[in-house]
């Protein structure tokens, strides 16, 4: 049977738990672009979950500043950092994916299991002049989650879309004109808790993800995550402006190819039909 989901493409952030069902629903309405929305929808919870203990090693806390791993002391996912970009391709007009190098530690996040994000960290410009007559610079940052599963050993996929400039914005095209041998600065955020837990393995029988847009990005990742581990049902809502606003659709494509009895996909679109 269907899942029940509602979504209004009016801009709003709500919390909704009808007969069990839980919505946790962040939808932005669809204007110049359709952005970094998320939804999850779990049915069929089980019982028993264990919570993870993070562990870092000895020397994690030693500096909470931006520097460089030495030694064999292996750089905390939450200290800032150089990341390097190995590739940048272009996926759609405005849209790109980089493949990202990491160093100091095995894994990008804590746990090979947890779906992770991080921050990226740029000094951009602002619209105002101080007093000597030059532009005033202001460090932006923005949250992205990798495409890649987080086992994925010393490198990651970001996908990143270049919106427009805008006043306290420009991550996206600062990150899209990047090149391979170029770095940026970024830091891995906490988990992220879903339902009292960062854990998706084990958890429910069947899970329903909504995107938007990029929004797309961290539901990817999750997708990633239970089709290698675990044998929840995936139903997947794509919402986009239109149709070549759609990204990772070759991508999701394939694996409810691979994998008919477990995914199943439904792409909409909301924009104008000309």
């Amino acid at each position: 049977s269907m899942l029940p989901v509602i979504a209004r493409t009016a801009l709003r952030k709500a919390t909704v738990q009808p007969r069990g069902l839980a919505f946790d629903m962040h939808v932005q309405q669809c204007g110049a672009v359709l952005s970094a929305v998320w939804m999850t929808v779990v049915v069929g919870a089980s019982t028993g979950l264990s919570s993870t203990a993070s562990a870092v090693g000895s020397c994690a806390a030693a500096s909470s500043s931006s520097s460089v791993a030495t030694g064999e002391c292996p750089l905390p996912p939450e200290m800032k950092q150089r990341y390097s970009v190995l590739n940048n391709t272009r996926v759609s007009p405005d849209s790109n994916i980089l493949t990202v190098g990491f160093e100091g530690r095995e894994y990008l996040g804590w746990d090979p299991l947890i779906p992770t994000c991080i921050s990226v960290s740029y000094e951009g410009k602002e619209d105002v002049e101080d007093d000597g007559g030059e532009d005033d610079k202001k460090i932006l940052a923005k949250s992205y989650s990798p495409i890649s599963h987080p086992s994925k050993k010393g490198t990651f996929d970001l996908l990143v879309k270049a919106y427009p400039y805008q006043p306290g914005g420009g991550v996206g095209a600062y990150l899209c004109g990047l090149k391979a041998g170029d770095s940026f600065e970024a830091k891995v955020k906490s988990q992220r808790i879903m339902h009292s837990s960062p854990e998706v393995l084990g958890r429910w029988s069947h899970v329903g993800l909504v995107a938007g847009g990029t929004g797309i990005a961290p539901l990817f990742q999750i997708l990633q995550i239970l089709l290698r581990e675990d044998h929840t049902k995936i139903s997947i809502l794509s919402v986009n402006c239109f149709e070549h606003d759609i990204l990772l659709k070759a991508e999701v494509d394939e694996l409810v190819k691979q994998h008919p009895e477990r995914i199943s996909v439904t792409y909409t679109l909301t924009g104008e039909q000309k």
